[in-house]
């Protein structure tokens, strides 16, 4: 019947156009931009959109005008954002751990470094003060 084709066109013109602003606006859709677009009357919009983003876990975002809603669903774009986002910060905080161990380390290192600094020192003074005790004993002599 002309009805039902005229619901079936209208129901084909509002997902292909729901289609479009979702991959172009990365999951962002207006309602008043999809009625103005497919044609229909923005309380249908509304109730469309309403209706999706129950079953697929969209969210209402209020904006400026009062009373005024953006619908956002899940997009590819946002969650690769998100993942994105969250690799770098694993990143960064990997990149501070290793930079505290090598501190660490480091610390260590001049530890050492200072104990050997004071053993040579005491070994040369020890070499020093045993020649100098030594130095009035005649050598052939013993």
């Amino acid at each position: 019947s002309w009805a039902a084709k005229t619901q079936e066109e209208t129901s084909l013109r509002v997902t292909s156009t729901f289609t479009a602003l979702y991959e172009n606006n990365g999951g962002l859709v207006d309602p008043f931009q999809l009625a103005y677009l497919a044609n229909i009357e923005p309380e249908r919009a509304y109730a469309f959109l309403s209706s999706l983003a129950q079953s697929t876990g969209g969210k209402t975002i209020n904006v400026k005008k009062e009373g005024h809603v953006v619908f956002e669903f899940p997009h590819t774009k946002s969650t690769l954002q998100e993942l994105t986002f969250n690799a770098q910060n694993w990143v960064k905080a990997q990149n501070e751990a290793l930079v505290l161990e090598l501190q660490k380390h480091k610390q260590v290192i001049n530890l050492l470094q200072a104990q050997q600094a004071q053993q040579a020192q005491q070994a040369r003074t020890n070499v020093s003060a045993s020649s100098e005790t030594q130095s009035g004993i005649d050598p052939w002599t013993r």
